[in-house]
């Protein structure tokens, strides 16, 4: 199953930091099973693992309760629907300088 992941890992595309070090964690994950992990260019690859850990956070072992995703999702949603409407607000004109339906300026 693990090799599996591994050939698929290429093809797989992060779409964060933290994908990011989901992935550097696999293959470095998967060297140490193999003769000297301390040839090129293991070290320098645990290394930018080592960096993005300290910068992301360390890669979660276990999935977060989908209803958690759920309510980080509304609450992003909401986020972005308040930014929507204040843009718009701001593109409107202010009160009193509106044209009227069905006039055109002189």
């Amino acid at each position: 199953m693990a090799l599996k992941l591994q050939d698929k890992l290429p093809q797989i595309r992060a779409r964060s930091l933290l994908g990011v070090a989901a992935k550097l964690e696999i293959i470095a994950g998967a060297d140490r099973d193999i003769d000297d992990p301390t040839d090129f260019p293991w070290p320098h690859i645990e290394s930018i693992l080592s960096d993005l850990k300290e910068i992301v956070g360390s890669v979660p072992l276990e999935r977060p309760d989908r209803s958690i995703v759920q309510a980080d999702c509304r609450r992003y949603q909401a986020i972005a629907a308040d930014l929507i409407g204040l843009v718009n607000r701001a593109a409107d004109p202010p009160f009193g300088q509106q044209r009227a339906a069905g006039f055109d300026s002189v």
